[in-house]
């Protein structure tokens, strides 16, 4: 089955691309910006992770690791 635009509100929507609409809360997106979004998170939150386990902060680990898991799924 082909992808078909969505018929709801079409293309009045502004796309995460406008920069006028910044501040929308509604806006419409593709695959790719969304992944780019989530492995970034991923490797903020990888980079936490080894941050904390070289400082012993190690009561937040296994949230870290838990979102990481998330993000990754």
């Amino acid at each position: 089955m082909d992808y078909k635009e969505p018929k709801i509100l079409g293309s009045r929507l502004p796309t995460v691309n406008q920069a006028s609409y910044s501040n929308s809360l509604l806006r419409v997106s593709d695959v790719e910006y969304i992944q780019k979004n989530q492995n970034d998170d991923i490797a903020i939150l990888k980079a936490d992770l080894k941050l904390r386990q070289s400082c012993q902060e190690l009561e937040l680990l296994p949230f870290i690791k838990e979102a990481i898991s998330f993000c990754e799924q």
